[in-house]
């Protein structure tokens, strides 16, 4: 069975901070066990070759923008198992969402 994780962070792949590379980290072992991550970044685009089953969308910089494409996006990649919150400023985004969809926020 493959869990589909939407997560919503600051910055991962293409990002340059430690938060970017424990997020890069997490989803390359998450996807090693068959999860499908579905990355939105704030900051950052994606660089190199992502693990197999990590898809990121290029950065949204504006909060209004980034919540409308987060709620577009969780909608049509429909079911999604896990809302993932990789900042604290995402907290109630992450919980609309997680609501709304009826998924697990992590």
């Amino acid at each position: 069975m493959t869990i589909r994780i939407l997560a919503l962070v600051g910055d991962a792949y293409g990002g340059q901070g430690g938060i970017a590379r424990y997020n890069c980290d997490l989803f390359q072992a998450l996807s090693a066990a068959r999860a499908e991550i579905l990355v939105m970044p704030r900051l950052g685009d994606a660089s190199g070759v992502l693990p197999p089953g990590v898809r990121q969308w290029p950065a949204i910089r504006g909060r209004l923008a980034f919540s409308l494409a987060a709620l577009w996006r969780a909608w049509r990649h429909r079911p999604i198992d896990v809302v993932f919150c990789g900042h604290v400023f995402m907290a109630p985004l992450a919980l609309a969402l997680s609501r709304l969809l009826g998924a697990r926020l992590w």
